[in-house]
């Protein structure tokens, strides 16, 4: 049997969901956003290789996230006496930059994962996969945030709960379009968190729980876009991490110049998010984003859509 499994980037905290939103999304061009791990079980030795633009960021051997995914699945297969481990052929294609604020890590690890549950029958449920993706996540970012992992396994914007249930799937409203703005520079989650205070006073405790709440109402009722506007806008994590990302006010001067919904940090960044109200906006937006990081090689701007399936999955 040979498996091919595509997990797609995603934006952790989605601006004001510390933690606890993310979205996956889905663009049109080549290769995609996402990483694509492919395994074939007719073979008699492991073999392991990389390919893709972003191959050369990455470790080959066993420090490799698709290895740990590899080894971890296999303990489990151990422990619960399910199937016995058997030699895999297995290649990841890295369409993701590492530290990029796109769930990097999160998309090696979710195809990885999905693709040996797959070679094997299937014998993990949903929720088990998810909890193997958060665990090797933490080996990452130093805990486990399921932002990433979540929706790119599950598809759709997703609320965290709690680390032994799926996460509820939130409706987004289908005209919005996200630009994803990636200004060629690296940011590890570690760092980013670093620069971020440990404790938050009690009123702004209070103003982010309550924009939360309103957030999710807004979405659950299917509210305006006017509606949305206060609501997207991250007080408690921006301050202190936007002076880590080259030209981040510029950006968001040119985001909202041209009438953008929102405007915020893809995870733990440097990527940026800027949410649109229709494919012209964000068009626009995107050209003048693309104009200011043209300085920079290693940049890339992308309008997305929301994606809603996902982890894919076919047999070759």
């Amino acid at each position: 049997m040979k498996i091919d499994t595509f997990a797609p980037a995603s934006i952790g905290n989605f601006i004001v969901g510390f933690d606890i939103l993310g979205l996956a999304v889905s663009d049109t061009t080549e290769p995609p956003l996402g990483d694509r791990v492919i395994i074939d079980d007719h073979t008699e030795h492991n073999h392991f290789s990389t390919t893709g633009p972003y191959s050369s960021q990455l470790p080959q051997d066993t420090d490799n996230l698709v290895m740990k995914a590899r080894d971890l699945y296999h303990e489990y297969l151990i422990q619960h006496k399910t199937v016995k481990p058997k030699p895999l052929s297995i290649i990841l294609e890295k369409n993701l930059p590492i530290g990029s604020g796109l769930g990097s890590s999160a998309c090696s690890i979710v195809a990885a994962v999905g693709a040996m549950n797959a070679i094997y029958q299937n014998p993990l449920d949903t929720l088990t996969c998810l909890q193997m993706c958060g665990q090797l996540e933490a080996g990452i970012s130093g805990g486990v945030h399921l932002d990433n992992v979540a929706p790119s396994l599950l598809g759709g914007l997703t609320l965290i709960e709690k680390e032994n249930s799926l996460p509820k799937i939130l409706e987004i409203p289908d005209h919005w379009r996200f630009v994803l703005c990636h200004p060629g520079t690296q940011l590890a989650t570690k760092h980013a968190r670093l620069v971020l205070p440990s404790t938050l006073s009690l009123k702004k405790s209070t103003a982010w729980s309550q924009q939360m709440a309103l957030l999710i109402q807004a979405l659950a009722t299917g509210a305006d876009d006017e509606t949305f506007k206060p609501l997207l806008s991250d007080k408690v994590i921006e301050p202190h991490r936007f002076k880590l990302i080259p030209d981040f006010e510029k950006a968001k001067q040119i985001a909202f110049d041209n009438d953008a919904l929102a405007f915020g940090i893809s995870g733990a960044g440097p990527t940026m998010a800027v949410i649109c109200t229709s494919d012209e906006i964000a068009n626009t937006v995107a050209t003048q984003l693309s104009e200011l990081y043209h300085y920079n090689r290693s940049a890339f701007v992308r309008v997305c859509s929301a994606d809603l399936e996902g982890i894919k999955t076919r047999n070759l």
